[in-house]
């Protein structure tokens, strides 16, 4: 399995109320901005008004093809019939660069799989501060 590993900072205060059930999605944007897939996490987090949300996340890139990549991280809640309601979107959360292991790897045709499902974010660590 690749990881990546990287660092999201983003200094937003968001004045809502309490989040129980909310969840992670990234999109995977190629250089090209067509979309090259996208992931969910695996749980939901419960978040806090007035507290500081510090979330640790493992995002397998085993999937994606060689190439540069950015990511928008997007923060949504799921209600009891499965509609999302939006929380927050980091455009350009974080960037990304993968390198052919091999002559064998596919090459990027983002005309035929611009939407490739990638595996699931794993949320590894939830702290609540404050």
């Amino acid at each position: 399995m690749r990881k990546a590993c990287f660092n999201l900072i983003e200094n937003k205060e968001i004045d809502y109320d309490d989040f129980e059930k909310m969840m992670i999605r990234f999109e995977v944007i190629a250089s090209d901005n067509s979309v090259a897939g996208t992931a969910f996490s695996d749980s939901a987090i419960c978040a806090k008004k007035g507290q500081e949300l510090v979330v640790d996340i493992l995002f397998d890139t085993m999937h994606i093809a060689p190439g540069s990549y950015c990511l928008d991280m997007l923060a949504f809640e799921v209600n009891d019939f499965g509609v999302q309601d939006w929380v927050d979107r980091i455009g350009g959360a974080a960037q990304i660069e993968i390198f052919k292991r091999s002559e064998n790897d596919t090459d990027w045709l983002p005309q035929w799989w611009g939407h490739t499902k990638l595996h699931d974010i794993r949320i590894t660590n939830v702290k609540h501060i404050g």
